[in-house]
């Protein structure tokens, strides 16, 4: 009877104190929590698949595998990597947690620095403008009217624009960033900061460097995802702004037979929004 209660409280216990031992040196599933993807995964276009996965950080980076995480939950894959290290017999072979870590962050950050100018985060943009001085001339022309017998030239705007969409290309700089979890995998990144853009295209008859801007813009970006979308407000100058020459208007008589010569290229300033992309 004494040999049956020792089993009875003796044998669990060992089992229990093994199974604890087997959890704690358990080796950690990475890829599918989001921090370790192979070379071909799918990662970087937002799908929500991999390509493998991989029983430790160590067989990850064997194989050529990036990490997506973002700074704030670094710590979690040291420890994972420990937990997974220690529980392979490639412990004594594997690189050290700070050399791998470090590695990794070397790696990322020459990454970043390729889609970066000066030090500055760039993008491609559309830009909606609205000047001070009044309506942009698009189109005009001479009309011949005969009134009271007589050949009359008026002038005839016939088409103008309060607005103006630019494509351009900005600079910019957060100098200020908050970043909030979405889950366990990832967080978003919100930042903001001064802005510079230049134009590349316009209405007809500009060219590229006739615009530029500055101002604040404001970002967004997912943690792993090198992307991020901007949206901006700031101040514009054009210096190829086709008005009416001083003293005509629209409705005129005039004198002119060429209606190029109704218009003057001047500088002009307003405001604008400006909406980015950066990759």
């Amino acid at each position: 009877m004494k040999v049956f209660v020792y089993v009875l409280l003796v044998i669990p216990q060992f089992i229990l104190a093994k199974t604890a031992i087997t959890e704690s040196t358990k080796p950690v599933i990475l890829s599918t929590g989001g921090l370790c993807h192979g070379p071909g995964s799918s990662w970087r276009e937002d799908a929500k698949y991999y390509e493998k996965d991989y029983s430790d950080y160590y067989e990850c980076f064997v194989d050529g595998g990036e990490i997506s995480v973002s700074d704030s939950r670094r710590e979690i894959v040291v420890q994972a990597y420990k937990r997974a290290a220690a529980s392979t017999e490639r412990v004594n072979s594997a690189p050290s947690t700070t050399d791998v870590i470090e590695v990794v962050a070397k790696a990322r950050e020459e990454q970043k620095q390729e889609s970066k100018f000066l030090g500055l985060d760039w993008g491609l943009a559309i830009a909606l403008t609205s000047l001070n001085g009044g309506d942009i001339i698009d189109e005009v022309s001479i009309e011949t009217l005969v009134e009271n017998g007589n050949d009359v030239s008026r002038v005839r705007v016939n088409r103008s624009s309060q607005y103006d969409v630019e494509l351009m290309l900005e600079f910019h700089k957060f100098i200020f960033r908050h970043e909030i979890s979405i889950d366990d995998e990832y967080s978003r990144t919100w930042g903001h900061g001064p802005f510079v853009s230049i134009g590349l295209t316009g209405t007809e008859g500009k060219e590229p460097l006739d615009t530029f801007a500055l101002g604040w813009m404001a970002g967004t970006r997912i943690s792993g995802e090198e992307g991020s979308f901007n949206l901006g407000v700031g101040w514009y100058r054009d210096s190829q702004v086709a008005r009416l020459r001083n003293g005509v208007s629209d409705g005129d008589i005039t004198n002119f037979t060429n209606p190029d010569d109704l218009l003057k290229i001047t500088d002009d300033t307003g405001w604008m929004i400006i909406f980015s992309a950066s990759f």
